[in-house]
C-alpha cells in the first residue's frame, strides 16, 4: 500500500515477467492512492480489512505527501498511531517500510530534505521495535537523477521499474526472514 508512487508502479509490475506478482512466490495486493498520508493510512487498511484478511506482510510506502504539511512532531505521532493500528488490528502482521523518497522541495526547502532522513530514521526505529523489515532506495538517490519524472515528485519509467525490482529483491530477502541493508 502507498501513495501515487504505488499506483504509479502497479502498470509496470504487470508487464513484469510473471505479472504483477513479480516471479515471487506470493499474492501481492497493489494498493496505490495519490495523496495518501501517514494520517489517512489506518482509514484505507481499515477499509481493506472489511474485504480481505490481515497480510503475513504489508508493504507501506507512504509519508512523502505529509512532509512541508505536517510538523515533524506530528509526523512521528501519525506513524506512531499508525504501528499502534497494526499492531492492534493486524497483530500476525510483519510491516516492510519503504523509506520515504527525496523530491524537488523546490529553492529554500532544504529542510523539507532533513524532515525527510528524521521521519524515516524514527520509523526505522519503530520497525526494528516491532520486527518488521525497512527498504531502502540508495539505487534512487539523489533526487534529480532520470529515475525522476519532470514533475519534481514522481518516478520516471526507468525509475518505477528500479522501484519494483527494489520491491522484488526486498520481498525475496523479507520472506525468509532476511534484513539485506539497513539504515
Amino acid at each position: 500500500m502507498g501513495s501515487s508512487f504505488i499506483k504509479r508502479a502497479f502498470p509496470v509490475a504487470r508487464q513484469w515477467t510473471g505479472g504483477s506478482s513479480l516471479e515471487l512466490d506470493a499474492d501481492l495486493w497493489w494498493q496505490g492512492f495519490g495523496g495518501l498520508t501517514l494520517r489517512r493510512t489506518s482509514l484505507r487498511l481499515q477499509t481493506l480489512l472489511r474485504v480481505r484478511d490481515p497480510p503475513k506482510f504489508l508493504f507501506l510506502h507512504v509519508g512523502g505527501n505529509d512532509l512541508g504539511r505536517t510538523k515533524i512532531k506530528q509526523l512521528s505521532k501519525c506513524a506512531d498511531e499508525l504501528f499502534e493500528f497494526i499492531k492492534v488490528n493486524m497483530p500476525d502482521t510483519v510491516v516492510i517500510w519503504s523509506e520515504i523518497l527525496p523530491r524537488d522541495w523546490g529553492p529554500g526547502n532544504k529542510g523539507l530534505e532533513e524532515a525527510r532522513k528524521r521521519i524515516n530514521t524514527y520509523i526505522v526505529k519503530i520497525v526494528k521495535r516491532t520486527g518488521g523489515f525497512y527498504l531502502r532506495h540508495i539505487n534512487l538517490m539523489p533526487f534529480g537523477s532520470p529515475m525522476y519524472d519532470t514533475d519534481g515528485v514522481h518516478l520516471s519509467l526507468s525509475g518505477c521499474k528500479t522501484l519494483i525490482a527494489n520491491i522484488r529483491f526486498g520481498l525475496l530477502h523479507f520472506m525468509k526472514g532476511e534484513q539485506p541493508w539497513f539504515a
